[in-house]
């Protein structure tokens, strides 16, 4: 007869990287953590890609009563926060032992979309802070921080922050079946970080003449930055029709020339000479309409 469940954690969340964590620790964890005792769930909202996978539909993401009531009666050791782009009050947090897994060193910056922020800053490296909930946005005490890389484009660094958010509850749930209780862990060392500013669309979009300005590295930043989920890097005003250039990806060509005859309908080519070098952005050209994209 199984041994009954002694550690039994709720992943919320509604990102792809946020589901993929909850797939590792569900299945790769199973052989090792299954016999002592160990369940996950997934939650998430309704209409989300991975609501047939859910053990709760949340209705409204700003409203979590509901979730709250089916809560009481489940007896989760602790749930998990990754990613989650909504405020919980503080009713819910003093009610549940919530934890939260966020992309940023809270002690040095806090807030929305912070991988852009942070690669747009021009930092190499993140931390991935699994923390305590506080009634302070983005702020507790720290269970575990993991380093990861910021090269490559979006869904690579989502991937290595999946990874990390693994590594960092595994060394939570050691912690529990050891004996440790994460409710004890009420210590909060240093200072909450800067909060930074939530970047919108408007931000990706960027005229010609300003692009041309910038260094390689800072437009690499930027088209790096705004890939996966996220809008593009609009380059506005690309010709007297203004016409628009989202961007996948761009190429350092050095001193070298590229020829735009080179579009097909698979692939187009923006070439600019910016501050540094001429570059060759790979995307696609559509046209801007009644100031919206």
């Amino acid at each position: 007869m199984p041994e009954a469940i002694r550690v039994k954690v709720c992943i919320v969340g509604y990102r792809d990287w946020a589901f993929d964590l909850f797939k590792h620790l569900q299945f790769e964890d199973v052989a090792k953590l299954k016999s002592f005792g160990v369940e996950f769930n997934w939650v998430t909202f309704v209409g989300n890609n991975f609501d047939n996978e859910s053990s709760f539909l949340i209705e409204n993401p700003t409203e979590m009563g509901e979730f709250s009531n089916w809560l009481m009666n489940e007896n989760y050791d602790f749930i998990v926060f990754a990613g989650w782009s909504w405020i919980i009050k503080d009713e819910f947090i003093n009610m549940y032992n919530c934890l939260c897994i966020h992309p940023s060193d809270i002690n040095e910056s806090r807030g929305g979309t912070p991988i852009q922020n942070q690669i747009l800053s021009g930092a190499d490296t993140a931390i991935v802070t699994l923390f305590k909930m506080t009634s302070e946005l983005d702020w507790g005490p720290v269970l575990d921080k993991r380093k990861i890389r910021l090269d490559g484009y979006i869904p690579e660094i989502l991937s290595r922050i999946t990874d990390a958010g693994v590594v960092s509850i595994r060394s939570v749930i050691q912690d529990l079946l050891s004996g440790s209780e994460v409710r004890e862990s009420d210590t909060i060392l240093g200072a909450p970080g800067k909060l930074g500013k939530r970047r919108h669309t408007e931000d990706s979009e960027i005229k010609l003449s300003v692009i041309e300005k910038m260094s390689f590295d800072n437009i690499d930043r930027l088209a790096r930055s705004l890939t996966g989920p996220y809008p593009r890097l609009c380059i506005l005003e690309c010709d007297s029709y203004e016409t628009v250039f989202y961007v996948d990806s761009v190429v350092n060509l050095g001193n070298l020339q590229h020829s735009t005859n080179d579009n097909d309908k698979n692939h187009q080519y923006l070439s600019i000479k910016c501050k540094d070098a001429n570059v060759m952005a790979v995307g696609k050209y559509g046209m801007k309409k009644n100031g919206t994209r």
